[in-house]
């Protein structure tokens, strides 16, 4: 509970993660999560982005884009496109 800028922090991680739901509507618990979660993501671990094709939260993508800038070790994947909906992209550890 609490600001997810402030809760999220490696002190409340395991030591290992091999997958994340991120659902979190904004920019700031988007990159938080990412940048705290990341040192502790296994190999192959995957990161679903719930709201990184969203156009009524644009946060999401533009934090998962800054992310993207700062490290070489994972690749932006889109998982589904379907006709009629939102595609569905996860980041994935290499």
């Amino acid at each position: 509970p609490g600001d997810i800028a402030e809760t999220m922090n490696l002190e409340n991680l395991p030591s290992s993660i091999s997958a994340i739901f991120l659902d979190a509507d904004l920019y700031e618990p988007y990159y938080y999560t990412l940048l705290n979660a990341w040192p502790r993501m296994s190999k192959n671990g995957i990161i679903f982005l719930d709201e990184y094709y969203s156009l009524k939260f644009p946060g999401p993508r533009i934090a998962v884009n800054d992310f993207l800038k700062t490290v070489n070790d994972c690749e932006l994947i889109c998982i589904e496109q379907p006709i009629c909906s939102f595609e569905r992209w996860i980041l994935k550890r290499h």
